[in-house]
């Protein structure tokens, strides 16, 4: 039957706030996308559904901090940070299909490393934070490059309160984990914020 909700999605709607795919992309003004490495990802682009919406997102905590690095350069920063600032290497990363390290202080300070994505068109000199791409700025640029991420507790509702709130994201599922997903949206100054519900 056409538009029914498959039975695995409705039954994690009801007994978890997990995130799969079909449920991000169920969403009102959401729609499935391709990057140009060929990884999808859910984006939605919307208006506000209510101004005076005063729900805010819940954030559980903060989940690490994430620098670009290029091709090859994962592991020199990863001994670097291991080497000198005390930091060890995470086996934790899922098979993300790009090259990056995980590391966590002990005073459990996360950083990631990941490689940048080539297929986002950037500009070499810009005035402002919009201008640094070729083309409209979409929050997945910057998934591989620097911005903070949250854990929070309930990923689905904090996905409705940006949607009501009219704040563009782009959602992508984490590999191997069932219903761990991550978001990625701007602030006002162009800085990347990820939420996330990482299991």
């Amino acid at each position: 039957m056409a538009g029914a909700v498959p039975p695995l999605v409705k039954k994690l709607r009801t007994e978890s706030r997990l995130v799969i795919k079909e449920m991000a992309a169920s969403a009102p003004d959401s729609s499935e996308r391709v990057t140009a490495a060929g990884e999808s990802f859910v984006a939605f682009r919307g208006a506000p559904k209510d101004a005076a919406d005063a729900r805010v997102v819940a954030i559980k905590a903060m989940n690490h901090i994430a620098f670009p690095c290029r091709k090859g350069e994962a592991e020199l920063a990863a001994k670097f940070y291991t080497d000198h600032l005390g930091f060890e290497v995470m086996n934790e990363r899922p098979n993300f299909p790009f090259e990056g390290a995980w590391l966590r202080h002990p005073a459990n300070i996360i950083l990631h490393f990941a490689e940048e994505d080539a297929g986002v068109p950037l500009k070499a000199s810009v005035e402002s934070w919009e201008q640094k791409y070729t083309g409209e700025a979409q929050p997945w640029f910057e998934r591989r490059g620097r911005h903070v991420a949250l854990e929070v507790e309930d990923l689905h509702a904090s996905m409705e309160i940006l949607r009501a709130k009219g704040i563009s994201y782009d959602s992508f599922p984490i590999p191997g984990k069932a219903g761990a997903a991550q978001i990625f949206f701007f602030d006002p100054l162009g800085n990347a914020v990820e939420l996330g519900n990482y299991g």
